[in-house]
């Protein structure tokens, strides 16, 4: 949905690391760290050594992350990747009127060295946390996606509504596809804090400083099946009603439609104005909210669908196909 980074710019990314003795490329150099490949042309004379120094952390390791794009690109060795994070460098003591830091990359072979070089990365760069994320959705009352930081340190991250309310979550699942930096998140919003919202804003804090990561857009309308009706449908079983409730977060006075339809035919309808106290405790609003929709009427071998209606904009909330 929104992806960004807010890493700054290092040397030009696809730098060549060539000389006599080996081949690769410099891919990242940020305050997320130093990466690409490298190759030894003569391997006989040993393995490879990276070495990452600054004037306050010294790395070292060998080149063994995987990189099938490389032997894709007509090279014979699969485990040729280096990262290195540079995170090691924050919070120790970097003024912002201090020198820029000098990053050195050197490559040694069998205690020869193969390559050198040595680069600029501004101190305010350091002080500053930068974030690599990814909002995926913000449907229904949830948020969810990831966020990476160039900080080890805690983060958390905050929903800011128009009213200035805040609602801060820590990111804290880890997930298969995500790299070990990346923290994803599938956080319920309150809707109290949702209602009458058009517009939400997610920071990142660390440290004490808020960053802005994304302008969200949470849904104008919410609706929902009871979860015993839902665990009903999912285990095969139909029940002879279709109980729930759906609100316009923007107007709350106003009643959305719903729908139940035999194929294309429509067989019954309501607007949703039965009583939720649990709701009415929840959002202050008056309450009436809920529906309850006669699934009985339909045969049970008939398609049927459950959608609820908001002027043009219009949520299917179950179906025969679906159960």
């Amino acid at each position: 949905m929104l992806s960004g980074q807010s890493a700054l710019k290092g040397p030009p990314v696809g730098q060549g690391i060539k000389s006599q003795l080996v081949t690769g490329n410099l891919e990242s150099f940020s305050a997320f760290g130093v990466g690409g490949w490298v190759i030894a042309k003569n391997p006989s004379m040993g393995p490879l050594a990276v070495h990452v120094v600054t004037p306050r952390s010294f790395d070292i390791g060998t080149p063994t992350l995987p990189r099938p794009d490389v032997v894709m690109g007509g090279y014979d060795t699969l485990h040729c990747g280096f990262s290195f994070p540079l995170t090691n460098w924050l919070g120790l003591g970097i003024q912002p009127d201090d020198t820029d830091e000098t990053v050195t990359l050197l490559v040694m072979q069998g205690g020869t060295p193969c390559y050198r070089a040595n680069f600029k990365m501004s101190p305010g760069s350091l002080l500053v946390p930068q974030f690599r994320f990814n909002v995926e959705a913000c449907a229904r009352t949830h948020v969810t996606g990831w966020v990476a930081s160039s900080d080890p340190t805690p983060l958390v991250l905050l929903a800011v509504n128009e009213r200035g309310e805040e609602h801060r979550f820590a990111p804290g699942m880890e997930r298969a596809d995500l790299d070990a930096d990346a923290r994803a998140f599938w956080e319920p919003l309150p809707l109290r804090f949702l209602l009458r919202q058009s517009r939400l804003q997610l920071f990142a804090e660390q440290r004490g400083r808020r960053s802005l990561l994304a302008e969200l857009s949470p849904p104008k309308v919410v609706t929902f099946l009871e979860q015993p009706i839902e665990e009903q449908l999912r285990a095969g079983l139909r029940p002879d009603f279709l109980k729930g409730w759906a609100v316009n977060l923007l107007a709350p006075g106003r009643r959305p439609k719903v729908v139940l339809s035999a194929g294309a035919e429509e067989i019954w309808s309501a607007y949703t104005t039965l009583y939720r106290r649990d709701i009415a405790a929840q959002t202050g609003m008056d309450g009436f909210c809920a529906f309850s929709a006669p699934l009985g009427m339909i045969p049970a071998d008939t398609p049927w669908t459950l959608s609820v209606r908001d002027g043009e904009e219009v949520h299917t909330l179950a179906s025969s196909e679906e159960a």
